[in-house]
């Protein structure tokens, strides 16, 4: 099991929904529960945050519930699906150069058997 310091240094989405008679409800979806008012943005804001570490000191030291949620892996899926966008989209570029090094190559091929075939007739002329 991760250290509590570990758990608690994880970021956490917020939803803030503001109130008709005014000040705030924010809540962390991916933490059961864990949902504060505040009379303005910022006191939530705060509240929010003592009841995120209540709630996850709670849960780890009950040891009945992972803390890792659902979100935060989805971060960490989005970080690797943009190293994997960029390693393809860099495979790509080094596909595209051999491509053209390659045409290039078959275009001096055809250019060469030509120069020999030129040169074969030349021989085959002066013999004659």
């Amino acid at each position: 099991m991760l250290s509590l310091e570990y758990y608690l240094s994880l970021k956490y989405p917020m939803s803030i929904y503001p109130e008709e008679d005014g000040g705030y409800t924010v809540m962390i979806p991916d933490l059961p529960g864990c949902m504060i008012q505040g009379d303005n943005l910022e006191e939530a804001i705060e509240n929010i945050n003592e009841a995120r570490e209540l709630w996850i000191e709670t849960v780890y030291c009950s040891g009945k519930q992972q803390i890792h949620t659902k979100t935060y892996q989805r971060w960490f899926s989005l970080d690797m699906r943009k190293l994997a966008i960029n390693q393809a989209l860099s495979k790509r570029n080094e596909v595209e150069l051999i491509k053209d090094e390659n045409t290039g190559l078959k275009m001096e091929n055809e250019r060469l058997k030509i120069e020999v075939e030129k040169l074969r007739m030349e021989m085959v002329y002066k013999r004659s």
